[in-house]
């Protein structure tokens, strides 16, 4: 995740919400290098365990919304404002429930395929950025670092 005062963190957990000097979005990424060039893709899912909350984030930011971006081969604090490919892809949750939460990505994957992009990105971020009381939303991320659930992210791609 990457935060409003150039801070972030790579291995601990994917971030969204605020504090009372800060916001925080994530960023999620997926290698696409091997999906065969001479399938049809029909159906494409990004899935993210949430797995803690801190305070009510959805009752004061709102819905955890999707962009779909490309930031390239690293994450750098400048990712956070980066222009998007396309903003407001999706909804990925509005509610704190504990569980694999997931958005349909097809047509972003498509265009990443079409573009001759090597990897998916996107950012997560709720639909309402201020700074004020404790409000995260925490999701897995790729390290399996806190709290180990094994509950990696996913871009599960259906073809034939």
């Amino acid at each position: 995740w990457r935060a409003s005062n150039g801070g972030g963190n790579t291995t601990l957990y994917l971030q969204i919400g605020r504090n009372a000097t800060l916001t925080e979005r994530s960023f999620v990424s997926f290698d696409i290098s091997s999906i065969p060039s001479c399938k049809t893709i029909d159906e494409v899912t990004l899935r993210l365990y949430q797995e803690d909350i801190v305070g009510t984030p959805y009752a004061s930011l709102g819905s955890l919304i999707v962009d779909h971006l490309d930031y390239g081969d690293s994450l750098g604090s400048e990712d956070l404002n980066a222009s998007a490919i396309s903003s407001n892809i999706g909804t990925l949750t509005s509610n704190a429930s504990i569980e694999w939460k997931d958005l349909i990505v097809t047509s972003a994957l498509k265009a990443d395929i079409s573009s001759g992009r090597s990897r998916s990105q996107y950012r997560l971020r709720f639909a309402t950025e201020a700074t004020g009381a404790d409000a995260w939303a925490r999701f897995e991320s790729a390290d399996n670092y806190t709290p180990a659930t094994g509950n990696l992210p996913q871009l599960v791609v259906k073809y034939y």
